[in-house]
């Protein structure tokens, strides 16, 4: 109290320090008054505040006390305008700007947080895919994010949209880059340098040294590997195939579930929510696209390999083994520690899956 008073006497030997004394003994002083005021009077709005939180922790009481007489309808307002825009037209009375500020603020760590996730995913999946083409379909993930918060805005721009929007599309990109740096590379190597004769690849529309390769080196093609000798090979990618085409299914139709509330049928004990579901789903459909283009197009026996890349099918078969009842499930790890045996005595004496 002496260094206030001091601050109070001589104002001008210490004006900062003076005007954040009176500033917080202002505030302290209608603090009192607002807490000492009969109540709650016309406006309830305060109550809604004090509805049980979603964690089932309750404010303390003195705190919910100081809310109930500090809250009033209008503050309501803002907040519910800012989280889910204007849909009534009293609600045009409350300031545009203002409700985009605390938008952009009330998204702001957690969202900032998830955007930024987004982004070095998609950095990491591009880097990924630096190591082995496949990677791209990573993509798949970040695609539909995109293609979502592009449907968001219907509802008008918001700065949080428009970043998670900027974060996905860096983050594409990224992944992108992941398969176009390389070839671009290569396309100044061969096709820019000084050579005196360009290779016929770079002549393509599109060229790319990549599938040049795996369609002259390799043979790889549509249907190239569908032959007689080759169905070995075929037999040897059979098991791990049918598990991720099986896992794919399963994820495709696993529903959100609410939390604390026992797995619907067919759930395969797998508590979820949307979100998680949407990435799920988008991990299932980037396997099944693997399944798609390996068998189709590419030398079959390396999905064995590259399968390790895609964590559905352990999920599945950690959740199915877990519920039992199901064939596959029960016999998942038993039949894999095997399989994976009879392929490091292969991989070894460098044959296929080699």
């Amino acid at each position: 109290m002496q260094y206030a008073s001091a601050l109070l006497d001589r104002p001008q030997e210490h004006p900062i320090r003076s005007l954040a004394t009176l500033y917080l003994l202002w505030k302290s002083l209608l603090l009192l008054v607002a807490a000492c005021s009969p109540g709650p009077g016309y406006d309830t709005s305060a109550s809604l505040t004090q509805q049980p939180l979603s964690y089932d922790r309750e404010l303390p009481l003195a705190l919910r006390y100081i809310l109930t007489k500090l809250t009033r309808w209008d503050a309501l307002y803002f907040v519910k305008i800012s989280t889910r825009g204007y849909l009534f037209e009293q609600e045009w009375a409350f300031g545009w700007g203002f409700t985009r500020i605390i938008s952009a603020f009330t998204a702001g760590p957690a969202t900032s947080s998830h955007d930024l996730s987004i982004l070095i995913s998609g950095i990491c999946f591009g880097i990924a895919t630096t190591f082995r083409s496949n990677g791209i379909l990573n993509g798949l993930l970040l695609l539909e994010e995109a293609f979502r918060t592009v449907y968001r805005l219907r509802d008008g721009p918001s700065l949080a949209t428009v970043r998670r929007l900027m974060a996905t599309g860096l983050g594409g990109m990224s992944v992108g880059a992941g398969f176009v740096v390389p070839q671009y590379i290569a396309y100044i190597e061969y096709c820019k340098g000084q050579q005196s004769v360009a290779r016929i690849w770079c002549e393509g529309t599109l060229p790319s040294i990549y599938t040049f390769v795996q369609d002259h080196y390799w043979n790889c093609g549509f249907f190239r590997y569908w032959t007689l000798s080759n169905a070995p090979l075929f037999l040897l990618a059979a098991p791990i195939l049918v598990i991720l085409i099986a896992s794919s299914l399963w994820a495709l139709s696993v529903e959100p579930q609410t939390p604390g509330q026992p797995p619907a049928p067919g759930a395969k004990g797998v508590d979820i929510n949307t979100g998680a579901r949407q990435v799920l789903r988008n991990l299932a459909v980037s396997q099944l696209v693997l399944v798609l283009l390996t068998t189709t197009a590419a030398h079959v026996q390396i999905i064995t390999r590259i399968s390790s890349a895609y964590p559905v099918w352990l999920w599945y078969g950690s959740a199915s083994s877990m519920v039992g009842g199901n064939l596959l499930g029960e016999n998942f790890v038993k039949f894999m520690i095997i399989y994976a045996m009879i392929q490091g005595g292969l991989f070894a004496s460098f044959l296929p899956p080699a």
